[in-house]
């Protein structure tokens, strides 16, 4: 197991380019070091290429961490410095078919889905800490579509709570109005989980052509951000623009009805904005995994390789009710971290004043996959960390799950040797 360790990439003479536009000034920060795993964490399969996937999903809230695979959840606590395995979380109902989809943690409760559940229907399983151990939620041991089920929803392929609210995606469920929608859930103490339903804007409103609406979820506090990715021929704002991508914004004050619509600035074909989402303070980040980026690199060091589709991460900031402006853009340095980076933005975790990125494809074809993470200064966001792990093989989709509590950053590599899967954690202390 390697030990954290960090090198400096170039000397602080060598600028990079970040990549940051929009209102903030264009920024140029240093090369980040490479930081490697404090640890590496493992499912409790004690077969290792059953295909376990682990690492598949993952979400942290301090000391805590949950980490899905195929069959099951894995939950971890922080204990002097070191994470420690705490539970294994199999479903009640004993189907195990997709259950480790996508995971969220907050205090004491921790919400599992399975999107393939009874013909892809979809589900989600809420468990409640009691004493020393994770139970599956008494009145709602299994949580399924009540609107009513339909089969190819993909309930459950997005999830997020904060709160005593949880917000579940289902990109596949026609509303009549709209193919894709969310759900939303509140605990009643008659009548269990209470659910309600999210759709987009009227301007999005089009069955026939699928915009991906609930494809990715999360919630943080009053504000709800749901991603909507495909976007084919979307008439709003880029009309004829094919898989360009948007993010609808619900809030408590608008009664988490659509209060605003989230788009690039610089929108263009195949970006799939919206592909991934997270939510902090008031801040909404935006993963665009397919976004064009030009050759990158200044002066001496640019490289000559034409634009390709290496990924781009949008910040957002809450200005008002509705009102977000677009403060900046950022794209992974090729010249500092040495290779190709493809999918940068499958994934996205923020957290106070960091951003972590997982890019999944990255590594060219071989797959093996990376993760940035970035920090802000001022009014400057600057590449810290180039997180990475020395023997990393290929098509390990490092990065394709990614969670950061400011103190650790979380990468999910599900398909470490031979699909068993790796969740590597780092230091994100300086």
């Amino acid at each position: 197991m390697p030990t954290a360790r960090s090198r400096t990439l170039a000397t602080l003479s060598t600028l990079c380019l970040l990549a940051v536009f929009g209102p903030a000034p264009h920024l140029i920060a240093q090369c980040a070091t490479i930081n490697y795993p404090s640890q590496l964490l493992r499912s409790s399969y004690t077969i290792p290429w059953s295909g376990a996937v682990f690492g598949r999903s993952v979400d942290m809230d301090g000391a805590l961490m949950v980490v899905g695979s195929q069959g099951r959840a894995e939950v971890f606590r922080l204990s002097d410095n070191v994470w420690i395995h705490e539970q294994t979380l199999t479903p009640p109902d004993d189907v195990h078919g997709g259950f480790g989809t996508a995971v969220a943690v907050e205090g004491s409760r921790i919400v599992v889905s399975d999107a393939g559940h009874n013909g892809d229907e979809g589900a989600f399983y809420v468990f409640n800490r009691v004493g020393r151990s994770w139970t599956p939620d008494p009145n709602n041991p299994v949580l399924l579509q009540r609107h009513p089920p339909q089969a190819g929803a993909r309930f459950g392929v997005s999830i997020d709570v904060s709160g005593n609210r949880i917000i579940v995606g289902a990109p596949g469920y026609d509303n009549g109005s709209t193919l894709g929608v969310a759900f939303h859930f509140v605990p009643d103490s008659r009548r269990g989980w209470v659910e309600g339903i999210l759709i987009p804007s009227s301007g999005h409103f089009n069955r026939s052509v699928p915009t991906g609406f609930g494809h990715s979820v999360a919630i943080d506090g009053d504000i709800i951000a749901i991603g909507m990715p495909s976007g084919l021929l979307d008439p709003v704002g880029a009309p004829g623009r094919n898989f360009t991508g948007r993010v609808s914004i619900h809030e408590k004050d608008n009664g988490f009805r659509s209060s605003g619509t989230l788009q690039a600035k610089d929108p263009t074909d195949g970006d799939r904005f919206g592909f991934a989402v997270a939510v902090h303070a008031g801040r909404i980040v935006v993963g665009a995994p397919e976004r064009a980026q030009p050759a990158l690199g200044i002066g001496s060091v640019a490289t000559t390789r034409p634009a390709y589709r290496s990924g781009g991460v949008y910040v957002f900031d809450r200005q008002a009710l509705g009102r977000y402006g677009q403060t900046a853009i950022l794209a992974p340095d090729e010249y500092c971290t040495g290779g190709y980076t493809t999918a940068f933005g499958s994934a996205v975790a923020v957290f106070g004043g960091g951003i972590v990125v997982g890019a999944p494809g990255a590594r060219g074809v071989q797959g093996s996959g990376e993760a940035y993470l970035y920090e802000q200064t001022s009014s400057r966001w600057i590449e810290r960390s180039f997180l990475t792990y020395r023997a990393a093989g290929r098509f390990d989709n490092a990065g394709k799950a990614v969670a950061f509590n400011g103190e650790f950053v979380a990468v999910g590599a599900p398909f470490y040797d031979r699909y068993a899967g790796l969740n590597m954690m780092y230091s994100a202390k300086p």
